[in-house]
């Protein structure tokens, strides 16, 4: 099953014109059983030959047979931040590789100190990958260390992958990426070091310190820079947009078809029949659309102002199972108010709004994300959660559960700003409240102004967000 998932892969990057797969230069899976691990073989899934082996030799070495970061990377291999390592020796398609390649591996830390690496040459010559506490790392040996913002989260699986570019003869970029979101770059004069002695390592840089604790998975070595969307396809599984595919709506509102103006009742054109009713039969606005789009939008202040028919439609328990949501919709702000104003509120908590000239959305830990907009400007926006493979946890403040992710705001595709490790918690579930459609759910206030076009909310993240942005981090 896996050889076929690689195939896809393979086949997918091919029609668009990548060759990521032809220029590989090393794969271990560290899909290996056997226990203990020391002396036994870490397979080059490559085909070019660069087995390497678990060590100490003298055992036990890494634990083999751990869960794998995804259900398409097979099992993992953890090491104790001591003594466990893959040796490699020092093959020539490694040792050549001074710039111009691009590293990449899955890793869950057990514990954020000190700098511990994922793939490297003992120092001296070449270059290492890895982690600086809480920060993605690549490291030229003797000329730079490249670091990320703190953007690594302890106990968790997470997508860490560098590209290392020859821009001049002068000029070499290192580009650092987190679940393909580039989160970092920085240029330097020189290339790594070439050299023919010194050994390559996971693990570890085969020297006394620097050694991962916690556990890897799937660590890949290419020959050429690869861009974002390359990335993703290994992330993603070759869907390059996507995270998973069982996004369900909570509800999705097209108007005319869900609202005209005729009645108050408001029709979920989804599969979640979840509708909603507003104040009154007024506030449709025919043509009065994106440019390029058909139908109507709505205003809360000409009436269309309302709520869903259920409630605790984006309850925690089911934000974990579909892992994140997202929100979705066009909006006009017309300039003419300053207070807070809901688009889209799920019970109060958590919600999308505008406040004088920012577009702003406020998750229930208080996080907020924000952005300027202009007066009279129709913008697409996406909001996404996404809880990373999180699991829930129990919330002491609400009851029941809360659940941590990454909040990702973009605008007309572009993303314009992000939050890591916050929580969607249980405030909004522990008040049994519907969604509010241009107004507060509960007191009917906070009417939108301006007018609202085709919103819509998932439960998962489907069309997941832009590849090859980057992840802002407060």
């Amino acid at each position: 099953m896996k050889t076929l998932t690689l195939t896809c892969i393979v086949g997918f990057l091919l029609a668009l014109g990548g060759s990521t797969d032809a220029a590989l230069v090393g794969h271990w899976k560290l899909d290996e059983t056997a226990t203990p691990s020391g002396n036994t073989v870490a397979f080059d899934s490559s085909m070019n030959g660069l087995d390497g082996t678990y060590q100490p030799v003298a055992g036990p070495g890494p634990v083999l047979g751990g869960d794998g970061a995804r259900s398409f990377t097979g099992t993992s291999a953890s090491f104790n931040g001591s003594n466990d390592e893959v040796y490699l020796a020092h093959p020539a398609v490694l040792n050549n590789l001074t710039s111009n390649l691009t590293v990449m591996a899955w890793i869950r830390p057990n514990g954020t100190n000190g700098i511990q690496r994922v793939f490297a040459r003992h120092g001296g010559e070449g270059w290492g990958f890895g982690r600086n506490e809480n920060r993605i790392r690549f490291t030229t040996w003797g000329r730079r260390d490249f670091d990320s913002p703190s953007v690594l989260a302890d106990g968790k699986w997470q997508h860490v992958a560098a590209t290392f570019k020859e821009d001049s003869t002068n000029s070499y970029t290192a580009t650092l990426y987190l679940n393909a979101i580039q989160v970092a770059a920085g240029s330097h004069a020189q290339p790594a070091s070439t050299g023919t002695t010194k050994n390559w390592f996971i693990g570890s840089h085969g020297g006394t310190g620097e050694r991962f604790n916690g556990s890897i998975d799937d660590v890949r070595v290419y020959d050429h820079v690869m861009t974002a969307t390359e990335i993703s396809e290994i992330v993603f599984n070759g869907a390059p947009f996507a995270l998973r595919d069982d996004s369900q709506p909570v509800f999705i509102y097209r108007f005319p078809a869900s609202f005209d103006g005729t009645t108050t009742r408001v029709i979920d054109r989804g599969n979640g029949l979840n509708h909603s009713t507003m104040n009154s039969a007024g506030g449709y606005h025919a043509g009065v659309v994106p440019p390029g789009k058909s139908g109507g939008s709505i205003s809360g202040t000409g009436g269309a102002r309302g709520v869903t028919d259920a409630i605790d439609l984006l309850n925690t328990t089911d934000v974990e199972t579909y892992g994140g949501f997202k929100i979705e919709t066009w909006f006009n702000w017309p300039g003419t108010d300053s207070s807070l104003l809901k688009m889209i509120d799920y019970a109060g908590t958590d919600f999308l709004s505008t406040q004088a000239d920012q577009i702003r959305f406020r998750l229930s830990d208080a996080t907020t994300l924000a952005h300027p907009i202009t007066s009279n400007t129709w913008y697409q926006l996406s909001v996404y959660f996404d809880t990373d493979g999180n699991t829930n946890e129990v919330d002491t403040v609400y009851g029941g559960f809360k659940v941590k992710g990454h909040l990702y705001m973009y605008v007309d595709g572009v993303q314009v700003d992000g939050a890591a490790n916050v929580y969607k918690t249980a405030y909004g579930d522990s008040l049994n409240r519907p969604t509010g459609i241009n107004r507060h759910p509960t007191f009917g206030g906070e009417i939108n102004s301006g007018y609202l076009y085709d919103p819509a909310i998932y439960l998962g993240l489907g069309a997941y967000k832009p590849m090859g942005t980057v992840l802002i981090v407060r």
